[in-house]
């Protein structure tokens, strides 16, 4: 039970320095517009930013994500539930990505947008 207190807290203080520091960022581009991040299609590793959309840590990031601004719908008891999911899927893409060896990033970005076309 311990391990999960400590988990939260430290969750808790992620985000609380992730807020900061995009209130920095937000101050700093409004002086210096030149100091805006590039668009992520204008990166050199974009095709390979999509692919990471499918590994397990980031779906499951995607799964903390949601039960924390869910918390008060109870986001926090569909946890369990919800990982459970996450990792059902990444087997699921896993498996689809076996069988392709080359995937571009048109096709990359089809899967995310129809991702639960591909888990009924």
């Amino acid at each position: 039970m311990g391990g999960y207190i400590a988990l939260f807290k430290k969750l808790y203080q992620i985000k609380r320095q992730h807020k900061k520091e995009q209130k920095i960022y937000q101050q700093t581009i409004q002086v210096f517009p030149q100091l805006k991040y590039p668009s992520l299609e204008a990166c050199s590793d974009y095709e390979q930013a999509l692919k990471y959309k499918f590994h397990l840590s980031y779906m499951l990031g995607e799964v903390l994500i949601k039960a924390d601004k869910t918390w008060y719908k109870g986001g926090g008891f569909k946890l369990k539930n919800n990982i459970k999911k996450a990792k059902k899927e990444f087997q699921i893409f896993r498996e689809i990505f076996k069988e392709f060896d080359q995937i571009n990033s048109s096709i990359l970005k089809g899967l995310i947008d129809n991702k639960q076309l591909f888990l009924k």
